[in-house]
């Protein structure tokens, strides 16, 4: 009896032992087949997109970019993004594959655009050093529809979301098309001053490729200004600029600034009316009450300084500024600075101060009258009184042109919508015979307390 149940007991576990192996044989292949299955699949849908894909990415340690890809079936993928201007204007090849990391995931696994904005240098990145920009290059997919791959990075949960290209979008990205808008844009633009023009409305902003933004500034009530910055990619469909957050202009929301390569101008769109983003040689005079002219020597209207390095000029005087810069260089001294007191004294109206150095200080100084041509309108010539600290030729040279200038043209006292860092008041003189031509300087009480 015993060695019946021992026969049994032992047919029992051979039995069990080859039923096991064989279910963990067919349940491995099994597993395989569809591991393989899934990732044959995705890689299929990822190359059978005919003009490769498009997608903003946003980062979790923020900034936008927009990339395009297109993948081929050698487990390469092209790839094109607005990250800076070298990523925008050439077609980069890298590698990629699939792999298992509790799912079949997609890995970038040789050095490309994404890995840029994942670099833990910010110099690179441009986010924080040993982090990036808390980015991916490994994402898992989350949904596949027939437009579209949602895919969520391992590490860091970025969402990446490709949207099939068209014909005409993937030409755009592959000729370069992002940098040809920067370079139009930027040789529209470079040296000017922008704005919107509505009829006589006047809104001064700016575009800045390098930081990816865009800015209005609106003057309200009581000369207070709101300036509005939002960061921007390049549209998706190749058409302008995305907003990540709405631009508020008059009273309405926009989320894209449109490009007209036709025209070289950026412009907002509400229903078919143009906003258009005008590239103007003068600033934008900001209507302030009351008007600049009226407070010459006034709390904050005492100095208006202009550093040449902190202060940079535009238009037509800065080629003339550029001579006495020269001039005072070629005897070894440097010119740190002119200004202007708008206080009145029993000499003068204005006193133009220019201050060079060398081992040693010195400062010209010139007395001037005010003439006025259009007082209510802030119009006024410069009439020379005399010579108030220059006592040789040689020092006076050092502002011959500057001083020439004001001397035989007419101007106009206005506030300059000029946008700096430190918010002080930038005020100027406009040449009324030449409006190209004009100085400008910031406003305090002292010039010590002024760049």
């Amino acid at each position: 009896m015993k060695k019946i149940l021992w026969y049994c007991l032992l047919l029992t576990i051979i039995a069990v032992a080859c039923k096991k192996d064989g279910t963990e044989t067919w349940y491995e292949e099994t597993l395989d087949k569809r591991l393989s299955d899934t990732v044959f699949a995705r890689q299929a849908t990822l190359v059978n997109s005919p003009y490769g894909w498009k997608t903003i990415f946003t980062p979790a340690g923020g900034g936008a970019y927009l990339f395009y890809m297109r993948f081929r079936n050698d487990n390469r993928v092209d790839m094109v993004s607005d990250i800076n201007i070298e990523t925008a204007s050439k077609v980069s090849s890298s590698s990629y594959v699939f792999r298992v990391t509790g799912q079949p995931s997609l890995v970038f696994d040789t050095y490309n655009s994404l890995h840029i904005i994942s670099h833990p240098s910010n110099a690179v990145s441009g986010g924080v050093s040993g982090q990036g920009k808390v980015s991916d290059y490994e994402f898992y997919f989350k949904s596949i529809t027939n437009d579209s791959v949602v895919m969520v990075g391992v590490k860091n949960k970025s969402i990446l979301v490709l949207k099939k290209a068209t014909q005409a979008e993937e030409t755009f990205y592959r000729s370069g098309g992002i940098k040809t808008i920067i370079d139009d844009a930027s040789a529209a633009m470079t040296g000017k001053f922008l704005r919107i023009e509505d009829g006589i409305d006047q809104t001064p902003a700016a575009i800045d490729f390098a930081n990816k933004t865009a800015s209005i500034l609106v003057v309200g009530a009581n000369n207070q200004t709101t300036s509005q910055s939002v960061s921007f990619v390049f549209s998706a469909d190749a058409d302008g600029l995305d907003l990540l957050k709405p631009l508020i202009f008059k009273g309405k929301s926009y989320s894209k600034i449109y490009w007209d390569p036709a025209t070289k101008e950026f412009y907002l769109l509400d229903g078919t009316k143009r906003y258009i983003f005008k590239a103007s040689d003068t600033p934008t005079i900001l209507a302030f009450t009351p008007p600049f002219h009226e407070l010459f020597g006034a709390d904050k209207h005492k100095i208006l300084k202009s550093n040449p390095r902190l202060v940079p000029q535009a238009g037509t005087f800065k080629d003339l500024l550029d001579i006495d810069l020269a001039a005072t260089a070629a005897v070894s001294r440097t010119y740190t600075y002119f200004s202007f007191s708008l206080e009145p004294n029993t000499n003068a109206d204005i006193t133009l101060s220019v201050r060079t150095a060398s081992s040693s200080f010195f400062i010209a100084s010139y007395y001037y009258k005010i003439v006025w041509v259009d007082q209510p309108n802030g119009i006024f010539k410069f009439q020379f009184v005399r010579n108030a600290g220059s006592y040789n030729s040689t020092t006076q040279s050092y502002s011959q042109e500057l001083r020439k200038y004001i001397e035989t043209n007419t101007f106009k006292a206005a506030y300059l919508a000029i946008s700096r860092t430190d918010n002080l008041p930038v005020a100027g003189f406009i040449n009324i015979n030449d409006p190209r031509s004009f100085l400008m300087g910031v406003l305090g009480n002292t010039v010590g307390e002024l760049p």
